[in-house]
């Protein structure tokens, strides 16, 4: 939000549960903020959360622009803060900040905790500084292809997911880390498991503490038992609170009709592995030869498998493959031949049929 008054940008951010202001007219605003207000008032003995104004995500000034109203979206709170006049001839004097309930959490208790935890970043053990939200915002992707690499954490090493090659120390092999790109959670999440790209982890619970390595630089120093308390209530948010995209209800065009029979067929076998029935997937891991390592990234391993990636709401959650090296759904069937399925004797106008039906799913 841009305040004209005193050439300012006031910045909400979700995973610290602050409002900042920054110079507007500075080459870099976020060098050197000129106001932070704190707007969480976080607490708990056994995780760490806000317990008034969580994940400030939407910011709203007065006619004269001296208050701010912040809508908190993991606690339905509206705070209301005073800000600073930046004004040499009037110090400005921090106070409390009030809040208004707006409504009960829209979820289940063990869900809404799991709420807070998803959108911030304050709780350590959870997210060390990278809340959930970050890359999977509002449970959907950020089109981001990461570097799962091993790095020299204190204590010894681990693996992180990093932007770039670069952030790796020098002296971890191998280098540059295996591209993973971020997948979808909402409408994806209700089998029991396995999860993860290589379907390493057992059920959605383990994925998440998992994670809870991945995210961060350093250990986090919590034991088992607090660990899977955080996993159990984020599981039960993702399931219960992230709300899938709208799909319009319609008949199928003739052209997605024909990529429907294409997609059932014994010919393309697409349904074999992406069955409909269970989130158009069978949840097992299947070699997938062919890939060429991506400029940047490491290497994968010899025969290293890959779980069959759900494909509802496919049609938004470009790049494709594992990799991302897939642009379009365009692509990445007229590249796959017989890699997944059997497309290699499709024509062009098989092939744009089969990728509008995708688009329905």
């Amino acid at each position: 939000m841009y305040r004209k008054s005193t050439r300012t940008l006031l910045v909400a951010s979700e995973g610290t549960d602050t409002l900042v202001e920054l110079d507007a007219l500075a080459v870099d605003p976020a060098l050197r903020p000129l106001r932070t207000y704190d707007l969480g008032r976080h607490a708990g003995p056994d995780i760490y959360v806000a317990t008034l104004c969580g994940a400030p995500s939407g910011v709203a000034l007065s006619a004269d622009e001296s208050m701010a109203w912040v809508f908190c979206r993991s606690t339905d709170a509206l705070a209301i803060v005073r800000l600073d006049e930046h004004r040499d001839d009037a110090p400005f004097e921090p106070s409390p900040v009030p809040y208004i309930a707006l409504a009960d959490a829209p979820v289940p208790r063990q869900a809404a905790l799991g709420r807070k935890l998803f959108y911030n970043a304050v709780d350590w053990g959870t997210s060390g500084g990278l809340g959930c939200a970050g890359c999977h915002p509002d449970g959907r992707d950020d089109g981001h292809v990461w570097h799962e690499a091993h790095v020299m954490d204190i204590g010894g090493e681990s693996v992180n997911f990093l932007g770039s090659a670069e952030n790796q120390p020098v002296d971890v092999e191998p280098r540059g880390g295996v591209p993973r790109q971020t997948p979808m959670l909402a409408g994806r999440v209700s089998a029991e498991g396995p999860y993860g790209w290589n379907a390493q982890s057992e059920n959605l619970a383990e994925r998440l503490r998992e994670g809870f390595g991945l995210h961060r630089w350093g250990p986090g120093g919590l034991g088992n038992g607090e660990l899977a308390l955080r996993a159990r209530h984020l599981a039960a948010f993702l399931r219960a609170g992230l709300v899938p995209p709208p799909r319009e209800a319609r008949k199928l065009t003739p052209q997605e009709e024909h990529g429907r029979a294409l997609f059932m067929s014994d010919t393309a076998q697409c349904a074999r592995c992406h069955v409909p029935e269970t989130e158009h997937t069978d949840r097992m891991g299947y070699p997938m030869p062919g890939f060429a390592a991506r400029p940047g990234f490491a290497e994968e391993k010899a025969g290293q498998v890959f779980k069959t990636p759900s494909l509802r709401f496919v049609g938004g959650t470009a790049p494709y493959y594992h990799d991302g090296s897939a642009k379009t759904l365009e692509e990445l069937i007229d590249t796959n031949q017989d890699r997944m399925g059997r497309t290699s004797h499709m024509s062009r106008n098989d092939k744009a049929a089969l990728a509008a039906f995708l688009r329905m799913l």
